[in-house]
């Protein structure tokens, strides 16, 4: 009966030490990106670690360096333009950054989820998150929590000074003026507004903006009868309008 063959062992930093002639603090430095090392000591090392197939573990590198070097990232289910390509943009962001990304999307946005979320991460553990919170029930469920990482909310509501969380966004109320204003200063006096789902804070603002913009000018204010982030919704109150 034939022996079942032995799993290969995963070459180690030592290994690559070995076979490029150097000391494994070298090898490390070469990890590291240092500046220290002789290029043709650099080449070596390289070449080693191409041979031998050396893979880094991060998970000892972590304890070691007491970093995770990773971030998490807090979003809904969403597969709208704008929460997708702002996650995106996050990720390429941390990478460059030398960071990598854990993403948890939220499909259910009461608070027993988002905590639950929040502690897989703190458990990680991630030395930061990055929350995508468009809609109220999230952003609402983040101010009652205590977390010991930075955490940054990419979200256009106003949050308390208490809430412990640094807030970024696109100003969407200015971008709706500025598009106003350009279509007014051409000569339209008609404008209407197609309106964004209203769970979310971009659709809102955008809105309140146009409403506000209008009332100011002493124009007429078109109601919208539809309004959500669907083509369809854009095709039926375009139509309607025209």
């Amino acid at each position: 009966m034939a022996r079942p063959r032995r799993a290969k062992s995963t070459p180690s930093i030592i290994d690559v030490a070995k076979a490029a002639g150097v000391s494994h603090q070298t090898v490390s430095r070469v990890l590291n990106g240092s500046q220290s090392v002789l290029p043709e000591t650099r080449e070596r090392v390289q070449n080693a670690i191409n041979e031998l197939g050396y893979r880094r573990n991060s998970v000892a590198r972590a304890l070691a360096r007491r970093r995770s070097e990773m971030i998490g990232i807090v979003t809904t289910t969403s597969l709208d333009y704008g929460p997708s390509s702002i996650l995106m943009e996050i990720e390429l962001a941390a990478r460059k950054a030398g960071f990598y990304a854990a993403v948890a999307p939220v499909e259910d946005y009461d608070d027993a989820s988002v905590r639950a979320v929040f502690d897989h991460f703190l458990g990680v553990p991630v030395e930061g998150i990055v929350f995508i919170a468009p809609l109220r029930e999230i952003t609402e469920d983040m101010t009652q929590m205590t977390i010991p990482v930075p955490v940054v909310a990419v979200t256009t509501q106003a949050l308390g000074a208490g809430a412990g969380l640094t807030p970024i966004s696109i100003d969407q109320e200015l971008g709706a003026r500025l598009a106003l204003e350009h279509l007014y200063e051409l000569g339209h006096r008609d404008i209407a507004h197609i309106a964004g789902n209203q769970e979310f804070f971009e659709a809102r603002n955008r809105e309140q903006a146009w409403r506000d913009f209008m009332s100011e000018r002493g124009l007429a204010i078109r109601e919208p009868q539809v309004k959500g982030w669907e083509f369809s919704v854009g095709y039926e109150e375009g139509r309607r309008l025209l």
